[in-house]
């Protein structure tokens, strides 16, 4: 067998643009906006919840309230972790290059190869459009 293909790594970087760190920001906060849409509604779901459990029964009421407890703690870590990549975003300067995401591409591996010349290829998009593949 002379040749093989193989799944590598693939980076997509994004020149950061005005147009894509709006976006960017942008979708961290409508997704904040999300997160406190949910609060609120764990709130109200909880006052409900708590209205049905009759007073006496303090193990369900416990565990009622842990319930609700755990749904808001993972909120308001996702909501820390978005407020945290939020100040990174607007910190960022345009013109840099992040990476957009990781995807895979299919290589020909043949005898002879130099292995680190395959891994290390990369695309550039600005504003969605291809303006280099890196090598």
């Amino acid at each position: 067998m002379d040749s093989v293909n193989i799944l590598v790594p693939l980076n997509i970087k994004a020149k950061l643009t005005e147009k894509l760190k709006k976006r960017m920001v942008d979708g961290m906060e409508a997704d904040l906006n999300n997160i406190e849409l949910e609060l609120q509604q764990i709130d109200i779901e909880e006052k409900k919840a708590a209205g049905q459990i009759p007073p006496e029964d303090i193990r369900q009421m416990q565990a009622m309230r842990a319930h609700f407890g755990q749904m808001r703690e993972e909120r308001l870590n996702v909501r820390a972790q978005i407020s945290e990549q939020l100040a990174t975003t607007k910190k960022l300067v345009l013109g840099a290059e992040i990476i957009q995401h990781q995807t895979n591409r299919v290589v020909e591996l043949k005898i002879g190869d130099n292995i680190r010349d395959i891994h290390n290829l990369e695309v550039v998009v600005e504003d969605d459009v291809v303006v280099a593949i890196r090598g």
